[in-house]
């Protein structure tokens, strides 16, 4: 997991969270602060219940939460 930038509001610490998901929505990641809540847009992986399933989708959307972060991209 890359480091994670403090927040920019408020400057406490953040963390990276993770949705499973289920049989409809994919598992998705984003990043939040453990004080203000401020967060970053949620990206989507892949469907656990999809017997096709990717999971190079969700290393991929864990990615985009830490860069969406860091470079402080809040939608």
């Amino acid at each position: 997991m890359a480091s994670l930038k403090l927040c920019p509001f408020c400057g406490q610490k953040a963390q990276l969270h993770h949705d499973s998901g289920h049989e409809v929505f994919p598992q998705t990641w984003w990043v939040q602060c453990i004080q203000c809540w401020c967060k970053t847009l949620r990206f989507p992986g892949s469907n656990v219940f999809d017997p096709n399933r990717d999971t190079r989708l969700d290393a991929q959307a864990e990615q985009q939460a830490q860069h969406a972060w860091n470079t402080r991209y809040h939608g």
